[in-house]
């Protein structure tokens, strides 16, 4: 970015975005660090059989969430 400009998302961009990844090797202990860093507990998602994965999920408010996935 040139000297001086400010980092600007466009509106249509941010209405786009309902979810956050985070990806972690340990799904309970993702879990936990979530917990104790900012005192929101994700709830238990679903698995992803084809892919080798689970999930978590923590609401965000305004239709957003974090996604957890190990």
């Amino acid at each position: 970015m040139p000297a001086g400009s400010s980092l600007h998302i466009d509106r249509a961009l941010a209405a786009t975005c309902d979810h956050l990844l985070w990806g972690a090797a340990d799904l309970e202990v993702a879990i936990a660090a979530l917990a104790e860093r900012t005192e929101v507990r994700a709830t238990a998602g679903g698995q992803h059989p084809d892919l080798g994965t689970h999930n978590a999920i923590a609401a965000l408010g305004r239709g957003r969430f974090l996604e957890v996935i190990a």
